[in-house]
């Protein structure tokens, strides 16, 4: 998939549009989903906090490199997110009990989907 050269700059508009506020709301909102989805504990949600945070900060500096710089492709920036991503559910195999993981595999393209869509309706 290779974006046009208007749809790339449409996608860097978008990837602007993205505040500090709304990847905060949607790391919130994720966190509850997760919390009543996987009906974590209070320990396990104090610690997939951070992890979350720092997966977002990543997303967030790498989409801001990304739309800045103009060094990189649509396949290279999907890489590195797709990589991102994986860090994050090995961090959380840690966290999580078998079952807790199965059911978050489940529902991993939903997660994405509401993730996507809160980070980019900002």
């Amino acid at each position: 998939d290779v974006l046009s050269s208007e749809e790339m700059i449409k996608f860097k508009e978008y990837l602007g549009k993205i505040d500090k506020e709304a990847v905060g709301n949607a790391k919130d909102s994720l966190i509850q989903e997760l919390t009543e989805l996987l009906e974590l504990s209070e320990e396990q949600t104090e610690k997939i906090k951070p992890v979350l945070e720092n997966t977002y900060q990543q997303i967030s500096e790498m989409a801001k490199e990304f739309m800045t710089s103009g060094s990189k492709s649509m396949e290279e920036f999907k890489t590195e997110f797709n990589t991102i991503r994986e860090e994050l559910k090995n961090q959380l195999q840690d966290l999580l009990d078998e079952k807790q993981m199965k059911k978050l595999e489940e529902h991993s393209d939903e997660l994405k989907d509401g993730l996507q869509q809160a980070i980019f309706t900002a």
